[in-house]
C-alpha cells in the first residue's frame, strides 16, 4: 500500500539518482559498447584500490594487473587500443595532467579527484596493453560482444543479502524502539550498464520494547515476510539503491489482517567480482506504514541499518 506520502519519497529518490548518473553518463557516452565495459571495469578496480589509499602508481597498477586480466583478455585489442587513446583525450580535455594543474593550484588538490582518477585507469589500460599478448590465459579469448565482469549488465544474476539494523515504531501517539535482522533472496537483471532491477523475498525477525500499559516497557518479538522490488544504479563501485516492498507481520496473534508498505533507499559500495561473486555493502534508511487489524491505530516504522550481500553472475 503506497500513500502519497511515500510516493513523493520515491519520486524524490528516483530524482537523486537520476541526478547521479548525469556526470556518469557523460563520462562514457561516446564509448561504444565494449570500450564502456572495459572502460567501466578497469574503473571500478582503481576506484576499489584508491579506497585503501592508492599512494605509488606503478606498484599500484602491476598489483591491479591479474585483477584486470580477466577483463583486459575478454576485450579485443581493437577495442581496448581505442579506449586508451580515448583516456588520453579525455585527460587532455579535462585539463591534465593533474600534476600540471596541481602546481598551478599552489600546490592544491582541489577539484582534481577525477582527473587523478581518470589518469590511474589510463595507466592500468596503458600497461594492460604491453602484457596482454604474453599473460593472457590461453583459454580466456577476445570476444566481440564483451559486456563486463564486474557489473550486471544485460544479464541476469542473483542477490543474496543480510540485513541488520534498529528501528523505531510510531503508534497511536506511543514509540517503542527494536532491532532484528532478515535475508533476502532477490533475481535481478540488468537494464544496462548501470541500472539493475531485482525482485525477490525477505524473511526476518526482531525484537522491541514496548509500553505495558502500567508504566513500564515489555520485550515482545514478530516475525515478517516481504515481497521486494529494488532498483539500483551503480556508478563504478558506488551503488544507489531504491526500493519498494509489500510486508506482512505475524506473531502469537498471527498475520496481520493488512499488509503493510514499505519505503527505502541506500548507499554503499561493491568490490571487483571474486569468482562469481561480487560482494557489496550498503548503509539504508526506510520507512514503512502498517494499517493495523480491524480498528486498530496506524504503525509508522522508521528503519535505518546495513545490508551486506553478493552478487552471484552464473
Amino acid at each position: 500500500m503506497i500513500l502519497p506520502k511515500q510516493t513523493t519519497s520515491v519520486l524524490a529518490a528516483l530524482a537523486i539518482i537520476q541526478l547521479a548518473s548525469a556526470p556518469a553518463s557523460s563520462e562514457t557516452k561516446e564509448l561504444p559498447q565494449v570500450q564502456e565495459a572495459l572502460y567501466t571495469d578497469l574503473g571500478l578496480i582503481v576506484e576499489t584500490r584508491e579506497k585503501s589509499q592508492w599512494v605509488a602508481d606503478r606498484f599500484e597498477v602491476q598489483e591491479a594487473s591479474n585483477l584486470a586480466l580477466r577483463s583486459v583478455c575478454r576485450t579485443p585489442l581493437a577495442s581496448h587500443q581505442a579506449l586508451e587513446t580515448w583516456l588520453s583525450n579525455e585527460i587532455t580535455r579535462m585539463g591534465g595532467p593533474a600534476k600540471d594543474r596541481y602546481l598551478k593550484q599552489g600546490r592544491s588538490l582541489d577539484g582534481l579527484s577525477d582527473l587523478i582518477r581518470t589518469e590511474r585507469i589510463h595507466r592500468l589500460a596503458k600497461h594492460m596493453l604491453t602484457i596482454r599478448n604474453d599473460d593472457c590465459p590461453f583459454w580466456i579469448q577476445p570476444t566481440p560482444d564483451f559486456n563486463g565482469i564486474h557489473q550486471s549488465s544485460y544479464r541476469f544474476v542473483l542477490m543474496g543479502e543480510s540485513m541488520g539494523g534498529g528501528s523505531l515504531f510510531l503508534r497511536d501517539g506511543e514509540y517503542a524502539f527494536g532491532g532484528g535482522g532478515a535475508f533476502r533472496l532477490l533475481p535481478a537483471f540488468g537494464l544496462s550498464r548501470r541500472i539493475t532491477l531485482a525482485i525477490g523475498g525477505e524473511l526476518g525477525g526482531q525484537g522491541r520494547f514496548s509500553p505495558d500499559g502500567n508504566g513500564g516497557q515489555e520485550l515482545s518479538a514478530d516475525f515478517h515476510l516481504a515481497g521486494v522490488m529494488l532498483l539500483r544504479y551503480q556508478k563504478l563501485s558506488q551503488l544507489f539503491d531504491v526500493e519498494l516492498g509489500i510486508t506482512q507481520y505475524f506473531d502469537d496473534e498471527g498475520f496481520d489482517e493488512t499488509p503493510g508498505g514499505r519505503v527505502a533507499i541506500a548507499y554503499g559500495f561493491a568490490t571487483p567480482r571474486l569468482g562469481s561473486f561480487m560482494p557489496y555493502a550498503v548503509l539504508f534508511v526506510g520507512y514503512e506504514l502498517y494499517p493495523g487489524r480491524a480498528n486498530d491505530p496506524m504503525t509508522h516504522v522508521l528503519r535505518a541499518g546495513t545490508r551486506v550481500g553478493v552478487s552471484f553472475d552464473p
